[in-house]
């Protein structure tokens, strides 16, 4: 299903031109899941180095993509007014895209960043990358195919008690998020 998600996934993004309608904002990388190949779900995350936040070159590239790659969703979300406290960061522009190809509904989620942020997550991201091998990437895919629908799952508390606690079951994920969080991973958001 891995494989299968990330050559649908290259379609939209190379053959039906979503990447290069995305490049008209700014410089793209690819992050996430995707670019680990550790997808589980299908989505796409894409992180866009831009010199300013402009909402008109914003909005054209979102009219291209709703003529071209015909989504059926997307959202637009400025984390300068919007102040969501779930991220780390209090600005930048934000393009979800929600599609269907193939009887699945694929999440698309772009973020623009000027110049500084975007090297940060990059280079998060790529610390991450350098840390994955064969083994704890198959930790990882058991551990995130077991929990990637709870409310409370974020990629970056899997990646962080994997890669830097030694987390090696769904057991002991659950164990590691009580002692960061105080709280059980199964109990709801608050």
């Amino acid at each position: 299903m891995i494989n299968d998600l990330k050559i649908l996934g290259n379609k939209i993004l190379y053959e039906e031109g979503l990447y290069d309608i995305l490049s008209k904002l700014g410089h793209l990388q690819i992050v996430g899941s995707y670019d680990l190949d550790l997808l589980v779900k299908p989505d796409i995350d894409i992180s866009v180095s831009v010199d300013e936040y402009n909402i008109e070159k914003y909005f054209s590239v979102c009219k291209e993509i709703a003529q071209n790659i015909k989504p059926i969703r997307m959202k637009y979300i400025d984390q300068s007014v919007a102040q969501f406290s779930e991220f780390p960061f209090d600005t930048g522009y934000f393009l979800g895209i929600n599609l269907e190809r193939n009887n699945i509904k694929w999440s698309i989620d772009v973020w623009l960043f000027k110049e500084g942020i975007f090297k940060e997550r990059v280079a998060y991201h790529n610390s991450i990358k350098e840390k994955i091998n064969e083994i704890n990437r198959g930790i990882i895919i058991e551990i995130k195919s077991s929990i990637y629908k709870n409310p409370n799952y974020r990629s970056v508390d899997l990646y962080e008690s994997v890669l830097f606690d030694n987390v090696k079951s769904l057991e002991d994920f659950h164990k590691w998020y009580e002692k960061k969080y105080s709280k059980s991973f199964l109990d709801s958001v608050s």
